[in-house]
């Protein structure tokens, strides 16, 4: 059987003339060497050594390149060549484009000038300088004390006018209230604030208003728990179940004036789950109350976010 060593890549083969090397490597390495020694047998005569050798070297240099450099499989008079055209030859060649390449090249920069326009028309969307609104959106807000969610709540309708925040309590917290007067003051909106809200009795107006807070579904909570249990020794399972049934029909009720209207929500409450089982009576049922409303509604929500240390993360 006859073998034959195949290349790895056939481009680069190169007849082998003698000891390895090509016709072009041989006769160049034969006048290199005999340049080599001419000049040495004539200029040792005038010349010192030391120099000579430079000289030499001059002199073998070209042929030595043209014999065994090759770049990107050109030889050294091609580099040469192209080297000369880049530096020193006619750069400024126009390019000609038939009518037709016009014509595509104008649709693709209409194509991209469009393109770059609604990133811009969705950028100022997402700055909130078009005012957008999530029409029919609930969002629940739960977290401990003093973790931001009334702070995030209001910047949810920072850029919105005619916003109206439903507050459970007489007072409400001072780094949120100076949040709505800057809105107020600076972007010349209208924020309605209805303190000691009840979400069983005190009345909304769905049709002027169209975004809402209500902050703090567990002050309400806790509220209705002083007023059914405060007085009590305990509380059946039954009574409890009834309890907790009141309380989603009330939130029930909100909700579903609120989206139906096409309006947004946003529910803040408070997680009791970290904090430790209390011992009084009261307080145990307004903990178990409050966990039941909170899962309900958190599952009900189109967004539920948890927040913590000033964060947010959403869970829903």
């Amino acid at each position: 059987m006859i073998k034959a060593d195949i290349p790895q890549d056939v481009t680069e083969y190169k007849e082998q003339f003698f000891f390895g090397l090509t016709i072009r490597q041989f006769v160049c390495g034969v006048a290199m060497i005999a340049l080599a020694v001419i000049t040495f047998l004539i200029g040792s005569k005038f010349i010192p050594t030391d120099v000579l050798v430079y000289i030499v070297i001059l002199e073998v240099a070209p042929l030595a390149a043209v014999g065994f450099m090759r770049y990107n499989g050109m030889p050294f008079e091609k580099i040469a060549a192209t080297v000369f055209e880049f530096y020193f030859g006619n750069q400024r060649r126009g390019m000609q484009y038939l009518p037709d390449e016009i014509e595509i090249f104008d649709e693709v920069r209409k194509i991209r000038l469009a393109e770059a326009e609604r990133e811009r028309a969705a950028e100022k969307n997402r700055k909130g300088e078009e005012r957008p609104m999530n029409n029919g959106k609930m969002i629940f807000v739960t977290g401990s004390a003093m973790s931001g969610k009334s702070r995030f709540a209001v910047s949810q309708f920072s850029n919105l006018d005619r916003v109206q925040y439903l507050c459970t309590g007489r007072d409400m917290d001072d780094k949120t209230l100076n949040r709505i007067i800057y809105n107020e003051r600076s972007k010349n909106f209208r924020w309605d604030i209805i303190r000691n809200f009840s979400v069983d009795k005190t009345p909304v107006n769905y049709k002027e208003y169209r975004c809402f807070v209500l902050d703090n579904l567990a002050d309400w909570i806790y509220k209705k728990t002083m007023e059914k249990f405060g007085a009590s020794v305990g509380c059946s399972e039954r009574e409890m179940a009834d309890f907790v049934k009141e309380l989603l029909l009330a939130v029930n009720v909100l909700m579903s004036e609120v989206k139906g209207s096409g309006g947004t929500l946003v529910i803040i409450s408070a997680e009791t789950g970290f904090s430790p089982v209390p011992f009084d009576i009261t307080d145990s049922i307004y903990r178990e109350a409050l966990c039941t409303v909170n899962q309900r509604i958190a599952n009900m929500a189109d967004e539920a976010y948890f927040s913590f240390s000033g964060l947010q993360l959403r869970v829903r």
